[in-house]
């Protein structure tokens, strides 16, 4: 004769249905969760069953954060676009008010002595914008 001799460990759970007390293999609800299983309880035969895996679970996480990462790294590229493009125009700016200064009109890019009376009388529609 023979004897065989093996140790279990057992997860209690408690019904949500009927409230009774029962130990599970915790190696069978491990895989339960892993493969997305269940159970019935010995008590009122109610399914409980985990309706994702662990790994579904972890594949739903990393997807999120991957999102996340994507639309921050979309922001910082606005972000940076739109202080380039308000550098380009501060530039642009700086760069007619120093022709303005030294008399040259930004429409017609002539100089002249008044630069004032010019666009009073040649550019109207430039002066009351």
């Amino acid at each position: 004769m023979s004897t065989y001799t093996d140790s279990v460990v057992l997860e209690s759970d408690t019904c949500g249905k009927c409230g009774g007390v029962y130990a599970l293999n915790k190696a069978f609800v491990d895989n339960c969760r892993r493969y997305k299983g269940g159970y019935n309880c010995p008590y009122c035969q109610t399914r409980w069953s985990w309706n994702e895996s662990e790994a579904d679970r972890l594949r739903k996480q990393l997807e999120t954060k991957e999102r996340e990462l994507r639309e921050s790294k979309c922001e910082s590229l606005r972000i940076q676009q739109l202080r380039e493009q308000e550098q380009v125009a501060r530039k642009t700016a700086e760069r007619k008010l120093r022709r303005v200064n030294k008399g040259v009109c930004h429409c017609c890019n002539r100089s002249f002595e008044n630069l004032q009376r010019h666009m009073a009388t040649k550019h109207p529609e430039v002066v009351s914008a």
